[in-house]
């Protein structure tokens, strides 16, 4: 093969690989992993199928994609390693021997899953170091909380419907009558049970099917779950359907981690009732000791990560507000050895219970929830948390 088609054959673009901080440094990626391949092609090993490219870009924009989720940096050699596994998957296929490279997609695809896996193995060991290292932490808050236990778990409130009575009046003037509306059935004029949302269609009642999709009062049970568990508190973000700066594995959690463990954070988890150990939480907001000049401390909610309506995060505050906080109101000031997130290392607290702080961070809509801010609101602002 001449040696210019040689390289044009193993250019990798990667127009597409959008996951990486900027333009350089996944063309210093495309450069490590077709340097690699380039390599065997010039040496006439064997050629690379032509949709290879189309193959092979998927399963590392997944990879790279794992690790910038898991707040990993995303090296050139990151992916000069995938190339190298894959070739020696493909040897060890092949009794050691030179290999075609027409199957190597399917060994890149190999070398993909074996890195993700060693990724998740790699914060599985992180987390229970980082567990295993703070047995001696504290029964933080333990007689207005607590109360012998690591974890306390509440239902999270169901919001009375304000759609269901204009639903029984729509649909009361066309026949219909019971209305099972957790079920979401009515009973038609022939006396049977139909959909309401059908109902709705048949009359061209579409905003009122709109309310009812998405009133709140027919969300499943759910659970919040407060926990002082060692193990919950190092898992807020690690192996979750979110990330965050504390990942387990990365330097911001190996830093900061252990003073979140020895300082009295707390995680609240909004978790579905058959998930009582918290594997699959649909959200989690953390709650940070905060302390005045006279040792009282109190906990401040953070921010949400997951999916959640306002039902968890001012519930969760209703909790804190009737049993930690309760009572205690002036300045307090939280560890700088701690994460501060979106609010200040100090914070007030009134007589009716409102914090205030400063905006340090300015929302970021796919990652939380439960942060009211007037509109215009600059970072530095002062806000009601």
């Amino acid at each position: 093969m001449p040696e210019q088609t040689a390289r044009e054959s193993t250019v990798l673009d990667v127009s597409e690989i959008n996951c990486f901080r900027s333009r350089k440094t996944a063309q210093c990626l495309q450069d490590s992993f077709h340097q690699r391949i380039a390599k065997h092609v010039r040496a006439g090993i064997g050629d690379l199928p032509d949709d290879w490219q189309e193959q092979a870009i998927p399963l590392l924009v997944d990879y790279g994609i794992t690790r910038s989720k898991k707040r990993l940096s995303v090296e050139p050699e990151d992916f000069s390693r995938l190339a190298v596994q894959a070739e020696k998957l493909a040897r060890r296929r092949n009794g050691g021997k030179p290999v075609d490279l027409v199957g190597f997609v399917d060994n890149l695809r190999d070398a993909v899953e074996i890195a993700q896996v060693t990724l998740e193995d790699g914060e599985d060991r992180a987390v229970n170091s980082m567990v295993a290292d703070n047995q001696d932490r504290p029964a933080f808050y333990d007689e207005r909380l607590f109360r012998g236990e690591d974890r306390v778990y509440l239902e999270l409130p169901q919001p009375e419907s304000e759609i269901a009575p204009r639903i029984a009046d729509a649909l009361g003037a066309h026949g219909y009558g019971e209305l099972d509306y957790k079920g979401g059935f009515i009973r038609n004029p022939h006396g049977d049970m139909t959909r309401i949302g059908k109902a709705l269609k048949k009359y061209k009642l579409n905003d009122l099917c709109e309310d009812f999709m998405r009133d709140p009062a027919r969300a499943d049970p759910a659970m919040v779950m407060i926990s002082r568990k060692a193990e919950d508190v190092a898992r807020m973000s690690t192996a979750r359907d979110w990330s965050s700066c504390i990942v387990a594995g990365s330097h911001r959690f190996d830093r900061h981690m252990p003073e979140e463990l020895q300082q009295g954070t707390l995680v609240a988890y909004l978790v579905r009732p058959n998930d009582p150990e918290a594997h699959e939480p649909m959200a989690r907001m953390n709650l940070k000791t905060y302390a005045n000049e006279a040792g009282e401390e109190i906990l401040v909610p953070y921010k949400v990560y997951g999916k959640s309506d306002d039902r968890f995060p001012d519930f969760v505050k209703s909790v804190v507000d009737e049993t930690v906080n309760a009572g205690k109101t002036g300045t307090f000031t939280m560890s700088r050895a701690l994460i501060s997130d979106d609010v200040d290392y100090q914070v007030e607290r009134d007589a009716d219970g409102n914090l205030y702080s400063n905006l340090t961070m300015l929302p970021d809509p796919p990652k939380q929830t439960g942060r009211k801010l007037p509109e215009g609101t600059k970072l530095g602002d002062r806000i009601r948390l």
